[in-house]
């Protein structure tokens, strides 16, 4: 992921921290030396990120999440009026990361900054405050289906999950520690990520090049809500999709029986108690495992393990779409971890 812009303490938010600390302490490009002026230009982490030590964090899936308060209230006022109840409660004592796309359900607009200002009419003209709430909202002019939302949540999610394991210094493998995790970080979607599409790839509609990215962040000015244009972090996402999201969403074959070898290799590889979430860590593991002697021996015979790899070494892709199945299953218990339905309308109505 390489970066052609200079970032400062000054003009990094919660995001621009996560793409930072993936690329320094986490990815480490080897292809980067480490003394060039993409490494030098790394500046020390925003006060939002580093919030996570003690601060609980949530990821919100938005539209997801928006589809499921459709379906038990109905409307938009009363859709409106229970998600922004639930962000007045919660802002103050925990940091929130809301990814969104355009809404549309009925013909009628659902979309966050619409939503929010409905939502604030309703709820007695009361702000939010923006201090340790993140919005974002990444689509295309003309509003196409793509997963580039979810894959950038799962991303945010499992970055934060590393940073708050290594600054606390946890012991991943032990229940209690795991349980606590559990609670300080929740990506609230119902959205379990199955096989039958490839959270790394591109649809069909999204492989023309016709239709422009728009990257935006919510703000407050002059007492209403709106979407201004995001130019840091618009250019980190797009570099980071033009390294990471480069297959397609039919790209499916061998797709779970691939994740599971690399996935089980990692926790061969006494990943949980080290802690070594590092490329390096699970690129070099796989190269002594050797994958053509599990073929040869007949394990997983099935598996064709080339398009997980290029030149010996495990794709970026490939790497990071093993570290979000990690995550998503340790923070749920379930390799297709997810809230329930029923989970997210108890969140937002109590």
């Amino acid at each position: 992921m390489q970066q052609h812009i200079i970032i400062n303490k000054e003009n990094q938010d919660f995001l621009t921290s996560c793409f930072l600390y993936y690329q320094k302490n986490i990815y480490q490009d080897t292809n980067t030396n480490a003394n060039t002026s993409t490494n030098s230009r790394l500046q020390p982490l925003s006060n939002s990120f580093k919030k996570i030590k003690t601060r609980p964090l949530v990821i919100i899936d938005y539209p997801n999440l928006i589809h499921i308060l459709y379906e038990t209230y109905l409307t938009q006022e009363e859709v409106a009026k229970h998600f922004y109840q639930y962000l007045l409660k919660n802002m103050q004592k925990k940091t929130i990361v809301i990814l969104c796309k355009q809404v549309t359900i009925n013909h009628e607009s659902y979309n966050i900054d619409f939503l929010l200002n409905l939502g604030r009419s309703l709820s007695d003209n009361h702000f939010l405050s923006l201090s340790d709430l993140f919005i974002y909202q990444i689509d295309y002019e003309t509003h196409i289906s793509s997963s580039m939302d979810d894959l950038l949540g799962y991303f945010i999610c499992f970055v934060c999950f590393v940073y708050y394991v290594k600054i606390n210094s946890i012991h991943i493998s032990e229940k209690r520690e795991k349980k606590r995790i559990q609670k300080h970080i929740q990506y609230l979607t119902n959205d379990k990520q199955y096989f039958d599409k490839n959270l790394f790839g591109k649809t069909k509609e999204e492989r023309k090049k016709n239709n422009h990215l728009l990257f935006e962040k919510l703000i407050q000015p002059h007492n209403q809500y709106i979407l201004e244009k995001d130019t840091i972090n618009q250019k980190l996402v797009l570099d980071f999709f033009k390294q990471y999201m480069v297959l397609k969403t039919e790209d499916t074959q061998n797709l779970e029986c691939n994740m599971d070898y690399l996935t089980n290799l990692l926790l061969k590889s006494d990943f949980e108690r080290k802690k070594q979430f590092t490329y390096q860590k699970l690129n070099g593991t796989q190269k002594i495992h050797k994958i053509h002697k599990i073929q040869k021996k007949g394990t997983l015979k099935k598996c064709n393990f080339l398009k997980i790899r290029k030149k010996m070494n495990i794709l970026p892709s490939y790497y990071l779409y093993t570290m979000i199945k990690y995550t998503q299953n340790y923070l749920k218990d379930d390799y297709y971890g997810s809230f329930s339905k029923e989970e997210i309308i108890d969140i937002f109505t109590n």
